[in-house]
């Protein structure tokens, strides 16, 4: 398989989850676990205590308890909340993606 078709599908496929971290209060609250992928810490739905709304958009995003930051996935999205899948979100939206957008796409 090309490298580049498959490094293109990783990286859609990491947008895809990346899509779960906002508006995320309804998947949270039907979930057993959650992580982040800022300080990569796994916990209870529980946990949370702190939700934030994006300007006008009517559902809330979960804050991490123990970082902070605003970058919450959990098991109802359908994504198995592994390290491995914690990592490889944070390296492409905090380490490489410093100039993306929410949707993945690089900012001028």
């Amino acid at each position: 398989m090309n490298r580049l078709r498959t490094y293109k599908e990783h990286r859609e496929r990491l947008i895809l989850v990346h899509s779960h971290s906002m508006d995320n209060y309804p998947e949270i609250q039907a979930s057993e676990v959650c992580g982040c992928f800022y300080c990569l810490e796994r916990f209870s739905p529980i946990e949370i205590k702190e939700w934030v709304n994006h300007g006008d958009r009517p559902i809330a995003t979960a804050v991490c308890p123990k970082c902070g930051i605003d970058s919450i996935i959990s098991d109802a999205s359908g994504f198995k909340i592994a390290l491995g899948l914690l990592r490889k979100l944070q390296r492409l939206f905090f380490w490489e993606g410093c100039h993306l957008n929410a949707n993945g796409v690089r900012l001028s």
